[in-house]
């Protein structure tokens, strides 16, 4: 998390995957849903976040997770346009 602040939940990351997806997360990995605001490029497989930290993307999530976080960067670059 940002800030080094931890939330603990108990349950299946699949629990809270709906309500984390409509609020700007995106699914990489089996293990990772990540903020796309906090998700500064990416490469091939990967996604570097601004705190310097690289994620995989996996095959199962790849065409997904690019999507969004395609329509996330580019509805941004559009909103700022407007």
């Amino acid at each position: 998390m940002n800030q080094n602040r931890e939330i603990t939940l108990i349950g299946k990351l699949s629990d809270y995957e709906p309500y984390l997806l409509s609020h700007g997360f995106l699914r990489c990995h089996k293990s990772y849903l990540l903020n796309v605001v906090y998700v500064d490029s990416i490469f091939n497989e990967d996604f570097y976040l601004t705190n310097g930290k690289i994620i995989k993307i996996t095959r199962t999530y790849q065409a997904e997770a690019k999507k969004a976080y395609f329509d996330y960067v580019f509805g941004k670059e559009t909103r700022a346009n407007e």
